[in-house]
């Protein structure tokens, strides 16, 4: 589904409420190596929900969107109650949150660069199977796809891409 961008589905969301953990374990934010872990985990944590959700009766493009949607608005409440609950200091937490591209540290734009570079690597060596799913998934699976394994693999690639730019310049 071209709707279906990381922040529909759950990802962002997922990803901020990872931070937002961490957040409230170091009573900061915390550094740019814990919050994309955090980041991640959440955005896969999420991720996993939202389609093991999705699994459960017949799986359509529609359904992916409003269950991502659904979870997506859930996940970013509580992340936000807890934000203005239990952090002291919540007032860094909201700037991150919102967002922003000022000038960062050198080591987070290359822990970016290195996400970007490794998602690169990996779709150019897929390329052949992303374009048969491309054409549809029983096609790809016609000639010779694990159609299964490739959306898997993408999803969590997916997470990753969303989690290093969560980390680094907010939601």
């Amino acid at each position: 589904n071209d709707l279906a961008e990381p922040y529909l589905v759950g990802v962002g969301p997922g990803a901020f409420l990872g931070v937002t953990l961490a957040a409230l374990a170091a009573a900061s934010l915390p550094g740019p190596a814990v919050r994309g872990a955090a980041a991640f985990a959440g955005a896969v944590g999420v991720s996993a929900v939202v389609f093991a959700a999705t699994r459960r009766g017949r799986e359509t493009g529609p359904t992916l969107l409003l269950v991502g949607v659904a979870i997506g608005a859930f996940v970013s409440s509580v992340a936000t109650a807890l934000l203005y609950v239990a952090i002291p200091r919540w007032d860094r937490v909201v700037y991150w949150l919102l967002g922003h591209l000022a000038p960062r540290p050198g080591t987070e734009l290359l822990l970016v660069a290195a996400v970007l570079l490794g998602a690169f690597l990996i779709a150019f060596v897929r390329a052949r199977d992303l374009d048969a799913v491309a054409l549809g998934e029983e096609s790809a699976w016609l000639v010779g796809v694990d159609v299964r394994r490739l959306v898997a693999v993408q999803g969590l690639l997916a997470c990753l891409l969303a989690a290093a730019a969560v980390s680094v310049a907010g939601l």
